[in-house]
């Protein structure tokens, strides 16, 4: 018999993937609304993004134990991905909820953020600032030709972040100088979120009749 420590390369990484989805299917199956055939090719798409680092289903396929055409694969996933029936919103929701659920004591500190994709669209986001990475909280991608984005284009988004957020855990709300908005703003203090927004040296402020500049 070969013991774990002497097996090859590829055995071990087959049953390694065979235990994450075995794993994270008993989660998933409890948490997501959907049927198991849904669920699974979710699972397998899941671990594939996270064993080839790449978002294409084409280098998704070479990456699992499958003993099918590799077109046939692609297809599966394909289905998936363009089914209406499924809400990524709301799939994505759940998962995130049941990660933070035992998380209550340190504050939860939240960016804002856009990027351009292909000088064509604009991804707006809200992640969470975790060890030094962002992890995606809420997002919008709509056509537009600028990263410059005004409040009603992601006020939706600032909205789900807030309904993903656990009760009564302190949020901190950082933001760059290209969402000086006076609407998030006020809803950040209607939130009674923490909020640290950058501004440019020479930003007047008002406050009542007192103006100020940063200093």
């Amino acid at each position: 018999n070969i013991g774990p420590l002497h097996q090859k390369p590829e055995v071990s990484i087959i049953q390694n993937v065979f235990a994450l989805h075995h794993t994270l299917g008993h989660i998933f199956v409890q948490l997501l609304p959907c049927d198991r055939r849904n669920i699974a090719t979710f699972l397998w798409m899941l671990i594939a993004a996270l064993i080839s680092r790449s978002v294409s289903p084409v280098q998704w396929d070479s990456r699992l134990p499958f003993g099918v055409h590799a077109a046939s694969s692609v297809r599966r996933f394909s289905r998936w991905l363009h089914n209406s029936g499924l809400d990524p919103h709301e799939l994505y929701g759940k998962l995130f909820r049941y990660a933070l659920r035992n998380w209550t004591q340190h504050p939860i500190v939240l960016a804002l953020d856009t990027s351009m994709l292909k000088d064509r669209f604009c991804a707006v986001r809200i992640s969470m600032i975790y060890l030094g990475r962002a992890i995606p909280v809420a997002w919008r991608i709509f056509e537009h030709d600028s990263s410059a984005v005004k409040y009603e284009d992601y006020r939706e988004v600032l909205e789900r972040a807030h309904s993903l957020m656990p009760r009564e855990v302190p949020v901190i709300f950082l933001a760059d100088r290209g969402f000086v908005h006076k609407a998030l703003m006020r809803k950040l203090n209607r939130l009674e979120w923490e909020w640290r927004i950058r501004i440019k040296a020479n930003q007047v402020l008002r406050c009542g009749s007192r103006r100020m500049t940063p200093q």
